[in-house]
């Protein structure tokens, strides 16, 4: 979908930011929220508090990896939009695309597992920023299809691939660093399945 030229190219930004995620989850995970400041933070990435600000709107969100600009993702719902052939097929390239975009891996799952269990609370706006960032999909699909954000097949496609894409990351997950299996793969492959179920005739059809 997008190329990697234009990813590269915006690299020196995003790991800027990535380098204050991962130190943000780090301290919270060790110390909590509380146990260090913004401008700490900066101090131990190289930044100032004015580059901070530039990504993040708060210290939560540098530790939810919740940016306020994002150009390679701007970069990546571009080429979701600009994208033919089928709804269901432009989703699932567009959560391969993220996945690589936002760099998550089992090592940066199991980091926030450590901050949530040190900051209960910020499960909540994890789940918060997910139900937010679904109904953008769901808008998002729409303007690709041409049709109101409040059609069932949108929605339906949408929900579909969300599914989809929760197993995939599950096996990931269990399957840890070692294992060549690449999220692309195990999401095409449940999609297949997907495909393969609603093919399938009912048992008392088939009987």
């Amino acid at each position: 979908m997008t190329d990697s030229a234009d990813l590269l190219r915006l690299r020196p930004r995003r790991d800027t930011a990535g380098l204050l995620i991962a130190a943000a989850r780090e301290w919270t995970a060790e110390r909590g929220l509380a146990g260090f400041t913004v401008d700490e933070l900066c101090e131990h990435v190289g930044v100032s508090r004015r580059t901070f600000f530039n990504h993040f709107a708060k210290k939560e969100h540098a530790v939810l990896g919740i940016r306020i600009k994002d150009e390679a993702h701007d970069a990546v719902i571009e080429a979701f939009l600009t994208s033919t052939g089928p709804l269901v097929e432009a989703l699932v390239d567009l959560a391969i695309a993220r996945w690589t975009v936002f760099g998550f891996s089992a090592a940066s799952h199991l980091e926030m597992i450590r901050v949530t269990k040190r900051e209960p609370q910020l499960t909540a706006s994890m789940f918060e920023f997910a139900r937010e960032a679904e109904a953008r999909d769901v808008e998002l699909a729409a303007r690709r299809e041409g049709v109101p954000a409040d059609d069932p097949y949108v929605a339906t496609a949408v929900h579909l691939v969300l599914a989809l894409m929760r197993q995939s990351g599950h096996t990931m997950l269990t399957l840890g660093g070692d294992s060549d299996v690449t999220y692309a793969q195990l999401l095409r492959e449940r999609l297949d399945i997907a495909r393969a179920v609603f093919s399938t005739s009912p048992a008392s059809e088939r009987n």
